[in-house]
């Protein structure tokens, strides 16, 4: 299956942190995971998290893409809609894949 998804993780002031997936439901649970333990990557979500609590983000799908090889051109599109709109929680300025390196058995115990 080639189909994706670009998803938000919004707040409820409209600022969100824009991502893809081929794996919807797994990786919106590596997010809550992270997030509720504390160890999020993205600094600014975790602190917006920490101080605003879960019952104020909503993960959310911004598009289906049909090729996984478009993932990534449209995760920039997103990110560069929310930027313009000063609404983004990414720390990035450039979409890019994760899914191209494995996690490591200590990370994937600590996203568990």
């Amino acid at each position: 299956m080639n189909e994706g998804v670009v998803y938000a993780i919004r707040h409820v002031s409209g600022q969100q942190y824009v991502g893809s997936t081929t794996r919807q439901k797994q990786r919106r649970k590596e997010h809550w995971g992270a997030l509720r333990s504390g160890n999020h990557g993205n600094s600014r979500l975790q602190a917006a998290w920490s101080q605003h609590g879960e019952v104020s983000f909503e993960f959310v799908i911004l598009e289906r893409v049909a090729e996984r090889t478009s993932l990534i051109v449209r995760e920039q599109f997103w990110m560069d809609a929310t930027r313009a709109a000063g609404l983004e929680f990414n720390m990035s300025l450039a979409a890019k894949r994760r899914e191209c390196a494995p996690h490591s058995a200590e990370h994937r115990a600590k996203i568990s």
